[in-house]
């Protein structure tokens, strides 16, 4: 898990042998979050 302050990145194994998944998000000020697409390779 990283953060720039701003955006929160979460990278994982995925299930799959040689996979990895990566998922960017954001939360406001009023606790919303709000997804960016996810990132697979």
């Amino acid at each position: 898990m990283r953060t720039d302050g701003e955006r929160v990145l979460v990278a994982t194994h995925s299930g799959k042998q040689e996979m990895k998944e990566g998922y960017v998000f954001r939360v406001d000020a009023n606790g919303r979050i709000s997804f960016e697409e996810p990132v697979l390779r």
